[in-house]
């Protein structure tokens, strides 16, 4: 016999704590998601390793903030600093530095990768997505041998690069010292990460091709992209008979930057006092390797400060445009630039498509290039806006380190004591210039895709509606 229902009696609800605890049990981290938290937990300990007090000349911790601020700068291969490197920082500190450029250059998850498969374990997909993401490739084809020849190809350039600076060096310190500072200099130069074992960068070498050319070696091919090297390696071995757009895209622009930068800068300062200790043979030398570094390193061969404003405001938009998709260099990207200046060349000639080489690009790709070039100028234009307010400084001089932040190249008009112009902010304004290296660095579309990435998808389509627009 049933015993009836009482319409009085009070169902008890489900408690709201097991839904949300089944929630963050079932959820799943997307490639994105991984790639955020995989380089905020290095800086993290990166920035505890800075904070012991074997990392500062002093003897003393150099505190949360600044530590926060130089991992963030390593990881990001940014190369702003708020201690002077060489004088401030001890051999412990000089080593963690180089661990985190490495990191923070070759990308944690192709060097997880490559240690997988040195030891022989089987990769899944998931892990799969996730390197396809850090290493901005289009497709999963062959991603594990593409990682075995990212690792060997850093390591190669390094080590050549790091003998020939080592050689250099020993004319001016011991051997021991010598081979150091080549090492610590070639890894910084090919992650791009503009740390310098030098108070005044490579000032002192401006006139040396020994020290700048292996060194621009070192930056050009770190920052043109492991697949345009991939790409390259084919077609000097006869593997394929054509370079892919993107390789096409990158070399063209990245060269074509490179030059016009270094006419730009030896036709504006070739009388100023910037090429004043430069022989007159070198300085379109000195002008073409301060233009590669603009974009990508960060090392310098010019005091950015005696700039003049024509050549400071060139020397941003090169940091903001920044290297090759998938290297060691920030930026918005050359290839970024180029489908930017495709589609608006299409949209002049009145066409709907975009076209590269005989070739259409995808309506998405137009539109996450435009979205992360608007994405960079804002990020610039609001942090340069709020560090005018937090530390009231010129406008210029705020602008370049903010740039040089969002663009994690490292230059800086510097505060005269072999430290960065930052490095006289507050607390609060070198957070917010490590904000800027971290978006900078991972990019606004991967920390969008993390924090905004939702499975709803739109079945449906709203009406359309036409608006006024110029």
């Amino acid at each position: 016999m049933s015993i009836p229902r009482n319409p009085f009696r009070r169902v008890p609800q489900a408690s709201a704590a097991p839904s949300v605890w089944r929630r963050i049990r079932q959820w799943r981290a997307s490639p994105a998601h991984l790639l955020v938290g995989g380089a905020g937990s290095v800086i993290l300990f990166g920035t505890l390793l800075l904070m012991l007090p074997e990392a500062a000349t002093s003897g003393h911790s150099m505190g949360f903030v600044n530590a926060l601020f130089t991992a963030t700068s390593a990881v990001c291969v940014t190369g702003l600093n708020v201690l002077d490197t060489p004088r401030e920082m001890t051999s412990f500190g000089h080593v963690v530095l180089l661990l985190l450029m490495q990191a923070g250059g070759l990308g944690y998850m192709t060097a997880a990768t490559f240690v997988a498969v040195v030891l022989g374990r089987r990769m899944g997909l998931r892990n799969r997505l996730l390197l396809k993401e850090a290493m901005a490739s289009p497709t999963m084809e062959g991603l594990l041998r593409f990682a075995t020849l990212t690792v060997k190809v850093t390591l190669v350039t390094e080590g050549v690069v790091a003998v020939v600076l080592a050689l250099r060096f020993m004319v001016d310190m011991p051997a021991g010292r010598a081979l150091w500072f080549g090492v610590f200099h070639a890894v910084s130069a090919f992650n791009n990460a503009g740390f310098a074992l030098f108070s005044d960068s490579l000032m002192q070498y401006r006139d040396d091709p020994y020290v700048l050319v292996p060194t621009g070696v070192a930056v050009v091919v770190g920052g043109l992209g492991y697949l345009v090297l991939a790409d390259l390696s084919q077609w000097l071995r006869g593997e394929v008979h054509r370079l892919t757009v993107h390789t096409r895209l990158t070399l063209i622009i990245t060269v074509g930057l490179g030059l016009f930068g270094a006419l730009a800068l030896f036709g504006m300062e070739m009388n100023s006092p910037v090429f004043a200790a430069t022989t007159k043979s070198h300085l379109f030398g000195e002008a073409l390797f301060q233009s590669w570094s603009s974009r990508t390193a960060g090392l310098a061969t010019m005091d950015m400060a005696q700039l003049m404003p024509p050549s400071v405001f060139l020397l941003i938009l090169l940091m903001l445009i920044g290297g090759g998709s998938g290297s060691c260099a920030g930026g918005i990207k050359v290839t970024t630039i180029g489908v930017i200046l495709a589609s608006l060349w299409a949209t002049l000639r009145g066409r709907e498509q975009a076209v590269v080489f005989h070739r259409t690009l995808s309506a998405s790709t137009v539109q996450k290039s435009f979205f992360l070039g608007t994405a960079a100028l804002f990020l610039t234009i609001i942090a340069t806006w709020m560090a005018l307010i937090m530390e009231h400084g010129k406008l210029m001089p705020v602008m370049f380190e903010v740039a040089s932040a969002v663009g994690t190249v490292g230059l800086s008009f510097g505060d005269g004591a072999g430290r960065s112009l930052c490095a006289g902010f507050g607390p609060g304004g070198k957070l917010l210039i490590t904000l800027c290296m971290f978006l900078g660095r991972l990019g606004p579309l991967t920390i969008g895709i993390a924090v905004l990435t939702s499975e709803y998808q739109q079945r449906y389509r709203l009406p359309t509606e036409r608006v006024l627009i110029g």
